[in-house]
Parts: structure tokens; C-alpha cells; sequence
């Protein structure tokens, strides 16, 4: 329980059993574990309720206390794409609120997009930059310009949000999954209906305690509690993994992800220009064909390396070759990919894991 409570409130993942990582991993709910815009979201609103609701305090200064709290916790949590995107986000947000009186969602996150990319360029090529950023429009286009799920009943109405936030996400992040990974996880769609609230409120609780209740007593209490919910969730994602787990290798090209999304942005806007360049991106699907891929994860003290469904393990100085390629790890961080016709030089320092295609 310790263990899912500090990864929870810092990303620090050292501390939790293989077994629960495995659980979290099988389902496709591992992100509520790794600090992103879930958990800024769940910090900004406890921060929001505690200064302007409890304390009452002046608007404009609550956007400089709420703005430091957030940029402190993004450096606490080791400044990911996904949290450094939520950041900015919460702090336009909030900056509406308190200046402007109103806000539009979907300006402030091609804003924050914009300031990031000005920022580092190469994040456009981060596989944890485009799912943050894909989830979040989703989500945005799901919640307000969707009509389907509308119902009369003000008091699911919360319910029916959740379920539209989990659809959103999934189907915005499904052709990232597949073109980066050729995995698409089905399960995680009815596990985040579970698991997403439940850490939510234990979040919530953890947070309000930190900020109230800095006793042992009662703070003994509240982890009995912690364990509970925990516990109830170690079941619930046991019994999705042994009876409704769907796990399908689909592999998307990037002819195939455009496709996706300009369905997708034809059914949400209504606009049939995006059906035009869904077709167009079929007729390119079949002219061009898809190349193969070297994917390659930096992980510590070497490198591992997919290819054609096989995971090889790469140390400083081997080198390994795959039909007319040679790759080499040339020191921690660094890779050289070197065949006849050209040599290709990755470097790590900014991106953890990158796709190369090739031509075999």
C-alpha cells in the first residue's frame, strides 16, 4: 500500500511489488501510476478547493500560490511531458480565472503545445508527449462536442462523464499505442472505469491530509483506509486480467493513424474535408508500403532493442547485427545504426525510447 501511495503522489515507482506493476501493466491502467495529467488535475483542484473555497483568498493571489505549487511539484516529479504539459495547462486555467473570469479548454492546450515545442522541438517525436496531448483532445472533444450518452438524469451525469473521458482517451491514444508499440489493450477501456476514480479519491484524501491533518493518529486512520481501497482494487484489476482481458497486435502505419483521426474528427466537428484526407490517406496506405522498425528503449546501462517481435538486450560497446544493419551502443545514451548506404546517430539524453525505420 505504501508503495502505490508514493508512486501515486510522485512518480517514484521503486517502491511498489513486481506483482501489483504486473497487475497495472496487464490491464493498461500502469499511467494512473506514472504522474501525468490525472494526478496535476487531482493537485490543481484540492489546491483550487483549499484556497478559494476554504480561505477565501484573493483570486489573483491564489493564481500565484496555485502557479508555484504546481511548478514545484512538476520539478518534484522529474518534469515529464505529461506533467509539464498539465502544468501549463492548470496555470493558463487558472490565470482565465483570475484575470479574464473565463477560459476556452482547447485554446490552452494548443497554447501549452506551442510553448512546449517552441521550448524543445524533438519532444514531437516523444511518445509520452504525443499520448498526453492526443488523451487530453480527446477527452476535450469527447466531453463537448460529443451528443452521444446525453441523458436527462443530472445525477449520473458524473458517471456518464466518466465514461466519456475513458472513450475519449482511448480511442485518441489507440493509434499512437499501435504505431509505436502494435499493441492495442482493450481491458484498460473497463479497468479505467474502476481504477481511475478509486485512485482519485485516494489522491484526494492523501492531498486534504497534507494539508489539514498532519497527525499520526489520524493519518494511521486514513491509511487503513488507503488499504482497503487498494486492496479492492488489486481484486477488481485480478479479476479483469483472468476474465474480460483483450489484448490485440494491430500494427498502424502512419498512412493509417491519419486515417483514424480524420474519422474521428469528421464524426466529433462534422466537417467532411477530414473524410477527404482519410481517404487520401488510404489511397497512400496502398501506393506506399510499410517499412520496418528498429524500436529502442534506453534502460540502465544499455539499451533494448525490438525488432520483428524480438527484444535483444544491447551493452555499452556490443554491437548487433540484423540482416544488412549494424547497431552499435556507443556509451550511455548513444546509439549509431550503420548500414551500407547510411549511418544513423540517436542520442537519448532528451528521448527514452525512438523508432527508426528502415528499409529490409
Amino acid at each position: 500500500v505504501k508503495g502505490v501511495i508514493i508512486a501515486l503522489m510522485t512518480g517514484d515507482k521503486s517502491f511498489l511489488l513486481k506483482e501489483h506493476k504486473s497487475l497495472f501493466r496487464e490491464t493498461g491502467v500502469l499511467h494512473v501510476l506514472a504522474i501525468s495529467g490525472l494526478h496535476v488535475g487531482i493537485l490543481f483542484l484540492t489546491l483550487s478547493f483549499f484556497f478559494q473555497k476554504l480561505l477565501r483568498l484573493n483570486p489573483k493571489l491564489v493564481f500565484f500560490i496555485i502557479s508555484f505549487f504546481l511548478i514545484c511539484y512538476a520539478f518534484m516529479t522529474g518534469l515529464s511531458p505529461s506533467v509539464v504539459r498539465a502544468v501549463l495547462m492548470f496555470v493558463l486555467i487558472q490565470f482565465g480565472n483570475s484575470f479574464i473570469k473565463g477560459v476556452n479548454t482547447l485554446n490552452i492546450v494548443f497554447v501549452s503545445c506551442a510553448l512546449m515545442l517552441f521550448y524543445e522541438p524533438k519532444l514531437l517525436f516523444d511518445v509520452g508527449f504525443q499520448l498526453s496531448y492526443f488523451a487530453v483532445f480527446g477527452i476535450i472533444l469527447t466531453i463537448n462536442y460529443s451528443n452521444f450518452l446525453i441523458l436527462a438524469n443530472k445525477r449520473i451525469e458524473f458517471l456518464v462523464n466518466i465514461i466519456k473521458v475513458n472513450i475519449g482517451a482511448f480511442l485518441f491514444t489507440l493509434p499512437i499505442l499501435s504505431y509505436h508499440f502494435g499493441i492495442i489493450n482493450i481491458t484498460s477501456v473497463f479497468a479505467s472505469l474502476v481504477v481511475v476514480p478509486l485512485i482519485s479519491l485516494a489522491m484526494y484524501s492523501s492531498l486534504f491530509l497534507t494539508l489539514i491533518f498532519p497527525t499520526r493518529t489520524l493519518a494511521e486512520k486514513v491509511f487503513f483506509l488507503f488499504e482497503i481501497v487498494i486492496k479492492g482494487v488489486e481484486y477488481i484489476l485480478s479479476w479483469i486480467t483472468q476474465n474480460i482481458s483483450m489484448v490485440c497486435e494491430i500494427k498502424f502505419s502512419f498512412f493509417s493513424v491519419i486515417c483514424w483521426f480524420s474519422i474521428l474528427l469528421c464524426f466529433f466537428i462534422r466537417e467532411k474535408m477530414f473524410l477527404y484526407l482519410a481517404a487520401t490517406s488510404i489511397i497512400l496506405f496502398c501506393v506506399f508500403p510499410v517499412k520496418e522498425e528498429f524500436k529502442i528503449l534506453s534502460v540502465n546501462k544499455g539499451f533494448e532493442i525490438k525488432f520483428d517481435k524480438r527484444l535483444y538486450e544491447l551493452k555499452v560497446g556490443d554491437l548487433l547485427e540484423i540482416n544488412s544493419y549494424k547497431i552499435k551502443a556507443l556509451k550511455e545514451g548513444k546509439v549509431i545504426i550503420i548500414n551500407s548506404n547510411e549511418l544513423i546517430e540517436l542520442d537519448f539524453n532528451v528521448n527514452k525510447y525512438q523508432n527508426v525505420l528502415i528499409d529490409i
